[in-house]
């Protein structure tokens, strides 16, 4: 069986949403950085007389909420559950990458170990 989606239904969507925000709604920029992806928490700040977003970081947004510059494609999307887990993620990935396990004593390093072997 495939799944079909419709790209346009989508894109309708988004484009509704964006329209519906108002000054001080929290939402994400995804940005798309050479194969990666990131989110950031910001604020709407004011929407201007053409329906161009400005965000509290003084970025700005076309009415469609994108924004794209030599290397970086950027667009506002929900602050929802899906970014937060994204958000959480990257930034225990972080803290581990910084950790000195050579520190921890052998159990704590062995519970450890037994987790992340499955990866």
């Amino acid at each position: 069986m495939t799944l079909m989606v419709d790209c346009g239904d989508i894109m309708a969507e988004h484009t509704e949403w964006v329209k519906s925000l108002t000054k001080g709604d929290v939402v994400a920029v995804e940005s798309s950085y050479i194969g990666t992806l990131d989110y950031a928490k910001q604020i709407v700040k004011r929407i201007t007389p053409t329906g161009k977003i400005r965000l509290a970081n003084d970025d700005l947004f076309d009415k469609n909420g994108s924004n794209t510059s030599q290397y970086t494609f950027s667009r506002i999307v929900p602050y929802d559950t899906k970014v937060k887990e994204h958000r959480w993620r990257n930034i225990v990935a972080n803290r581990l990458s910084k950790t000195d396990f050579k520190k921890l004593d052998s159990e704590k390093l062995k519970r450890i170990y037994d987790i992340v072997k499955e990866v």
